[in-house]
């Protein structure tokens, strides 16, 4: 009886692995390098530095070279521009919108974009004055409840997340179309960065960072975030995150968010005991 139920067991986990494995590829991620369990189980990001907020939460995050742009999700609804090295706010502007809800912010080299959550709308504006020159549908524009998050460019189109539909989308810029559909790694997808062909992604629901290969959607690296709540992503070589928890901007080093874990049968069989 005792080696009867070994073997019986034995054959479940086999079962289980393959069906998850299954299930991973049909997501079109690579079954060696792909993301199970929770933020308790990675290494932490290193933090190479962090700026404190204004009490509000930052949510979209973009990169323009230079300095930081920093669109406020919850709390006034401002977007700012911030010199990296001192913290200090340089420039601002009204948000798009109705309200806070600056979920997601891109730097196209001369425009800036914007994702305001509750419209379900995003918008690409002047970065001098914030004035509106274009705006185009988010996909879940027209929904109760929008949810568009995170915002990224990719040097032709804009990369966009979405925690309702646990999605990532790639978008053309000149009326919204989706040139590009896959399902989040996670249930939390929030902040999307773009550098050199990989997308970095916050989940905030679990707590952690990805980086992904855009053509796929496989995750290719992970780590736990520094606050529970990371949201805005912005690449400048290493990685900008806001927040939503600790409502600072931490600087992660990007080396350790883009470490690639190998899966193995003893870590498969950890997630089913």
């Amino acid at each position: 009886m005792r080696l009867s139920f070994s073997l019986s067991l034995f054959l479940i986990l086999i079962l289980l692995a393959s069906s998850s494995a299954i299930a991973v590829m049909e997501m079109g991620l690579d079954s060696e390098h792909f993301s199970v369990g929770s933020a308790s189980d990675r290494e932490p990001c290193t933090i190479l530095g962090t700026c404190p907020w204004l009490e509000a939460v930052p949510g979209g995050l973009a990169w323009d070279g230079t300095y930081l742009w920093v669109g406020i999700y919850f709390g006034d609804p401002i977007i700012y521009q911030m010199d990296p090295g001192t913290c200090a706010v340089i420039h601002s502007f009204p948000a798009p919108g109705e309200g806070s809800g600056i979920g997601g912010l891109a730097w196209d080299g001369e425009t800036l974009w914007a994702a305001h959550e509750g419209s379900g709308q995003i918008f690409q504006l002047d970065p001098v004055d914030g004035s509106v020159l274009h705006v185009i549908p988010a996909p879940s524009y027209g929904e109760w409840d929008p949810n568009g998050a995170g915002l990224a460019w990719d040097g032709q189109y804009l990369w966009h997340s979405d925690y309702t539909h646990d999605k990532i989308y790639r978008l053309d810029p000149a009326d919204g179309d989706i040139i590009v559909e896959y399902p989040a790694p996670t249930a939390g997808p929030s902040g999307v960065g773009y550098q050199n062909g990989f997308l970095v992604l916050g989940d905030y629901l679990g707590d952690q960072v990805f980086t992904i290969d855009p053509a796929s959607g496989a995750v290719i690296g992970q780590c736990a975030s520094p606050g529970s709540h990371p949201w805005g992503i912005a690449l400048n070589g290493d990685v900008w995150c806001g927040d939503g928890h600790t409502d600072q901007v931490d600087l992660l080093e990007l080396s350790v968010v883009t470490a690639t874990e190998t899966t193995t049968w003893s870590r498969i069989k950890s997630y089913y005991r």
